[in-house]
């Protein structure tokens, strides 16, 4: 499965019908969305950028990490090498984990899928240090707790259809 469909069965599912992929962050103005897909590389700006989705859902929304799991090391350096690169997403998700919000669940599928949301953080991890100071290695040993991975078909088999207001 690709990111690209995996991220279209999300969108069916739960019935969205306002979905973004960030660019920049002033054509989101004060906009909300029911998802916006981050594809931020680097893992400062993708904690940025993650927090500022997070400020731009609808009930029930979700932001979207694209990248956050790199299949070897060169995909995950810190300078763009090839089609299939995908920097250092999975430092940023990494962080998030350690914090008690917001909830955050990786998909190891085409790169990496994660998805986050503004709720508690059921799987919470302690680090003793920032997800940007973390390397390789450390992502090799831990990347099953560092990113919550799941499996993507027991993944959708656990969302809820989004209950519609009628207009």
């Amino acid at each position: 499965m690709i990111a690209k469909e995996f991220i279209e069965q999300i969108i069916a599912k739960q019935q969205y019908q306002d979905y973004v992929e960030l660019k920049d962050r002033e054509s989101i103005g004060s906009k909300t969305f029911d998802m916006i897909v981050v594809t931020s590389h680097n893992c400062a700006r993708c904690l940025e950028d993650i927090r500022f989705a997070l400020n731009h859902l609808n009930k029930d929304g979700m932001v979207v990490a694209l990248g956050s799991c790199p299949a070897n090391e060169s995909q995950q350096s810190m300078h763009k090498q090839g089609d299939n690169w995908v920097g250092r997403t999975w430092q940023a998700i990494a962080e998030l984990m350690q914090r008690p919000q917001p909830s955050v669940v990786t998909v190891d599928v085409d790169g990496g899928v994660s998805i986050i949301r503004p709720s508690k953080n059921k799987c919470q991890v302690n680090l003793y240090k920032p997800g940007s100071s973390l390397l390789w290695w450390d992502y090799k040993k831990n990347k099953d707790s560092y990113l919550n991975i799941m499996d993507p078909n027991i993944f959708l088999k656990t969302l809820k259809k989004k209950r519609r207001r009628k207009r």
